[in-house]
């Protein structure tokens, strides 16, 4: 397959009804944008894409297998193996008693395009070269698995890193040690997940051994109100400490994707302000997370239609017990 960016943006300004997206926010996070594409010295993109599966009725087993070439630029392949049905089942839509057997995501990026990538986005968003923008992208990751509730162990760690700086391909694998079936996976503790699923990672030819995931809640926005860190001295007689106001202070639309997991304020043209927990920049569209009565709901805004961006930030304010205040609202 062949296709031109220019068909795939009109096809997309027809869609979204939008302007294009600015280069500069699509650097900010690693987004295959046509127009960033374009700015990399493409016409068109180049693709092929090869699907096929093969059923063992006997023991009823089903393979597929998918491979998607972007190509000089990226490469993925998945693989599943799935127990327990046979071709009437998937013409009778029951899929119930499908057990997973195993698992394989692979994906590769040519290091030729990364790097011309990272040339081109480090000038783009200012940056003093390919190694300051891998520092960027690097610490945009840590926010967005902070931002998930994701921990990763320091071998995982220095893979990212390795990856991010040189690319190449990841490849991860599943072996569960007996078949799962769907309400078995959903049922698995986060913190059994690597184990259960038997789940093995391999970047650039390196496995990453020990493979350390853990998953922490994500954190709620805080209230707003301010708190007080009195110390108590050793007599047990409060002293001097401070409180916490909370503030917006401004910051880049470029700069939006290194505030994941944080509160922001974002003004679109013409239209009120939004609030909310940043969790996702993404097809340029920024995603909040907004509390609301009962819950929780996202909103999309997109990365051209805003005016202005404020991030949260936090200052001590000196206090002492003879302020008699304890806490203060917050601005």
């Amino acid at each position: 397959m062949s296709v031109p960016l220019e068909e795939i943006i009109a096809h997309q300004r027809r869609n979204t009804r939008q302007a294009a997206t600015a280069p500069e926010s699509t650097c900010a996070t690693f987004t295959l944008d046509p127009q960033l594409l374009q700015a990399l010295g493409m016409n068109a993109l180049h693709l092929d894409i090869h699907s096929r599966y093969a059923f063992d009725r006997a023991a009823e087993r089903l393979a597929m297998w998918l491979t998607l070439d972007l190509h000089d630029i990226e490469r993925v392949e998945l693989e599943m193996r799935l127990l327990g049905l046979v071709p009437e089942d998937l013409q009778d839509h029951r899929v119930a008693r499908a057990r997973l057997d195993g698992a394989r995501l692979a994906f590769e990026i040519d290091p030729d395009f990364g790097q011309q990538l990272a040339r081109h986005c480090a000038e783009r968003l200012g940056l003093s070269g390919p190694e300051a923008y891998a520092e960027v992208s690097l610490a945009q990751t840590r926010a967005q698995l902070a931002a998930a509730g994701i921990e990763v162990g320091e071998a995982l760690q220095r893979a990212l890193a390795d990856y991010q700086r040189h690319w190449g391909r990841i490849e991860l694998e599943l072996r569960p040690p007996e078949p799962l079936a769907p309400l078995q996976l959903a049922a698995i503790p986060p913190e059994q997940i690597v184990g259960r699923l038997g789940m093995s990672l391999v970047v650039n030819g390196r496995p990453v051994l020990p493979l350390e995931i853990h998953f922490r809640p994500r954190p709620r926005a805080t209230t707003p109100s301010a708190t007080v860190d009195a110390p108590e001295s050793a007599a047990g007689r409060p002293h001097a400490g401070y409180r916490i106001q909370r503030r917006y202070r401004p910051t880049s639309v470029a700069r939006l994707g290194d505030h994941l997991g944080e509160k922001v304020r974002i003004r679109p043209r013409g239209q009120p302000s939004r609030e909310g927990v940043l969790i996702a920049v993404v097809n340029g569209e920024a995603q909040l997370e907004q509390r609301v009565p009962g819950g929780t709901v996202e909103a999309y805004v997109p990365l051209r239609e805003i005016e202005s961006v404020e991030v949260e930030e936090q200052i001590k304010v000196p206090w002492t017990p003879d302020s008699g205040v304890r806490s203060v609202p917050a601005k």
